[in-house]
């Protein structure tokens, strides 16, 4: 044979050989991280999904099964993407697999925008997760526990059924956003000073009570929302926050005044709450027309009615630009609403008094004809 026979022969070999190691690895998936794809496509009405492509057929990495990305060697699952797809779980059924915490090489999963029910699984032990989010769907049950996932950068469950408490955001070393935002959420906020990465905390229209945790270390903190809870004491210190874009505290319980707001901020929504005393100084960065702190008054709604204007003028000239109102503090001094009758809710008032009257018509002509018995 002569060289350059024997030369191509051996690339030929080579390549052969690279060819076989190659799909030997695309096929090394480990048999419970398939397993785990398996039980979602099947909690979820796999054959109804809006796009399914190569599920259930083969190797998840080899086949590339829809939404399935794996690592370079093909051998775990690292990313699930499978937002707005129809996975529709059944009532009362868990769709998201109890082991699902075995994909442990996952990096991101995205399952925003399904039908999903039952509870998010146990997350420990992923500790490359970075990008966890299960928004809009029918979820229940509490938050799983966070803490340590190393990577872990941005969790968005909102918009779900959730109940219990936000866990504990300790040791989270990576973590920027929690979005829980309406959802049914009960107890405090737990502390934050411990997150000093974190930019956005979102966790309005909750049933969260307590006072609002300390803030004035989260340096990196660009919005903050937790409008319509129960919150109760008063704002935080937050001047030290050079980077705070948005803060939402409208529709709670909170009282006192309003500590100084920094330069940055660009919208504010107190209003609903109990706060008091003068309206600090209106940063520089409010964007006109966009801020809140008294809306009309409503019958059996808190509004501020003890915040008084700032003794400088310019200050109360720059909220009302700031609000997009003549007066920012008219809301505040005026008088709740009574709230005027529907034509039903008159329909049965009049209904109620007049059964009243010709109740009081029987009863009088009872005692008309008691008489006249004690007469004969």
């Amino acid at each position: 044979m002569s060289k350059p026979i024997a030369a191509r022969c051996a690339r030929a070999l080579a390549a052969t050989a690279l060819a076989a190691c190659s799909v030997s690895a695309l096929a090394a998936v480990p048999a419970v991280q398939r397993q785990v794809l398996e039980d979602l496509y099947n909690s979820t009405n796999g054959p109804g999904w809006t796009i399914s492509t190569n599920w259930l057929v083969g190797d998840p990495c080899e086949q590339a099964w829809y939404g399935v990305v794996c690592s370079s060697f093909g051998d775990a699952v690292t990313r699930i993407t499978l937002p707005g797809n129809n996975l529709v779980g059944t009532s009362g059924v868990a769709s998201l697999p109890v082991n699902f915490n075995a994909l442990t090489s996952l990096i991101e999963v995205n399952l925003d925008a399904n039908a999903l029910t039952g509870a998010i699984p146990a997350l420990t032990g992923l500790n490359d997760l970075f990008y966890f989010r299960v928004s809009n769907n029918n979820l229940t049950g509490p938050i799983p526990q966070l803490s340590g996932l190393q990577a872990l950068e941005k969790f968005l469950a909102y918009s779900n059924g959730l109940t219990g408490p936000i866990p504990e955001l300790t040791n989270l070393p990576a973590l920027e956003v929690v979005s829980v935002s309406y959802n049914r959420l009960t107890g405090s906020i737990p502390p934050l000073a411990g997150v000093p990465t974190l930019k956005l905390f979102w966790a309005r229209d909750n049933q969260l009570e307590g006072a609002i945790p300390a803030l004035d270390s989260l340096v990196a903190l660009e919005g903050f929302e937790v409008s319509r809870n129960a919150l109760s004491g008063v704002i935080p210190p937050l001047g030290s926050l050079a980077v705070l874009k948005e803060l939402y505290v409208s529709d709670n319980q909170l009282s006192g005044p309003i500590s100084a707001l920094p330069n940055t901020l660009i919208r504010l929504n107190a209003s609903g709450n109990n706060f008091s005393g003068p309206v600090p100084p209106a940063p520089p960065a409010l964007l006109p027309g966009l801020s809140q702190l008294c809306l009309p008054a409503v019958a059996g709604r808190a509004n501020n009615r003890d915040m008084l204007p700032s003794p400088d003028a310019a200050t109360n000239a720059a909220w009302n630009i700031a609000t997009g109102e003549t007066d920012w503090n008219a809301g505040c001094r005026a008088a709740a609403a009574v709230a005027v009758p529907t034509l039903g809710q008159w329909a049965l008032m009049a209904m109620g008094l007049l059964m009243t009257v010709m109740a009081g018509l029987g009863c009088a002509r009872t005692r008309q004809l008691h008489q006249r018995r004690q007469l004969l």
